[in-house]
């Protein structure tokens, strides 16, 4: 087989598994929204397709991590160390209040 013959096959075997790539990526994240989505004829196009792709994916996780970064800050976003220290205060006075109720019954 000759060199051109064997790059012939690369390239091929490559434009398939890019093709793969990008169609899983595509049903996972763009089904939806883009419905009518084709590849590209060429190699060079799948791979901006996917590169599209993955930086719309970037895009979108900047974009929750933003508006999880404003729900954090608001007034309303719990505490969770303080909701923690509470829940082990609590847990000690239903102990306490159990160890004082076994004596009342003892008294009775």
């Amino acid at each position: 087989m000759s060199e051109t013959e064997q790059t012939g096959i690369d390239l091929g075997s490559a434009k398939t598994e890019a093709e793969a790539l990008c169609m899983a990526i595509y049903r996972r994240k763009y089904k939806t929204t883009s419905p009518d989505f084709e590849l590209c004829d060429s190699i060079a196009g799948v791979i901006s397709q996917i590169d599209n792709m993955i930086g719309g994916l970037f895009d979108e996780n900047a974009s929750l991590k933003a508006e999880l970064a404003k729900h954090q800050e608001s007034e309303f976003h719990p505490d969770w160390s303080l909701l923690e220290a509470t829940r082990a205060v609590v847990k000690e006075q239903a102990a306490e209040i159990l160890k004082l109720n076994e004596k009342l019954d003892k008294h009775r």
